[in-house]
């Protein structure tokens, strides 16, 4: 029915810009709380680490979602398609956010320049997000082709306020503590969303 799908999309309204004020409630405090030169600092590596997780992230779920959608019904086909999908995501993105990790503190002044060198130790910290985040693309994927976004919605109105509190409090140490504190809220969430 029509009012089944205004449900639908509404919840992954609400669910989108939760997310949404989310991620950018950290450039909002450092950029009160700290300054245009550590929001510079914080915006490149939080750039370096969304760039791989939103060239990859998109068009895989542009093929998830559709194909899980179909194999809903199929309680088996379902779930090793969601695995081999997740899989092949987290194979290409782990061992990237480790190496860029590792490498980060030569790798960071060499392509942006000198200027950006401090930005090398909170992409370090932020990619421990980025492989929290991969891991629960898969609970996203679900949630959209289920039907379950009240879920996803539910589980936006936990994390976004613990996101932000978490910032908040990561800010009184700095653009690193706020690096720290979404990475913390990163670690913590993935759990909690594939048992939400």
């Amino acid at each position: 029915s029509i009012i089944r799908f205004l449900r639908y999309g509404w919840n992954i309204l609400v669910a989108q810009l939760l997310t949404y004020a989310g991620i950018n409630a950290d450039s909002f405090i450092i950029g009160i709380r700290s300054g245009a030169a550590d929001l510079g600092l914080y915006d490149r590596a939080f750039q370096i680490l969304m760039m791989p997780l939103n060239q990859l992230s998109t068009p895989i779920s542009r093929v998830a979602v559709p194909v899980l959608s179909r194999l809903q019904d199929e309680e088996a086909r379902f779930t090793a398609f969601l695995l081999r999908g997740q899989t092949i995501f987290l194979t290409i993105l782990i061992p990237f956010f480790l190496v860029a990790a590792a490498l980060a503190q030569p790798l960071v002044p060499f392509v942006l320049g000198d200027q950006w060198a401090a930005s090398a130790s909170l992409f370090q910290i932020l990619a421990v997000a980025g492989v929290a985040r991969a891991a629960g693309n898969a609970t996203y994927w679900v949630a959209l082709s289920r039907g379950l976004t009240g879920l996803s919605m539910r589980l936006a109105l936990i994390s976004t306020p613990l996101l932000v509190a978490a910032i908040a409090v990561g800010a009184v140490w700095g653009v690193t503590g706020v690096a720290v504190g979404v990475a913390a809220t990163s670690v913590v969430m993935w759990p909690v969303g594939l048992l939400w």
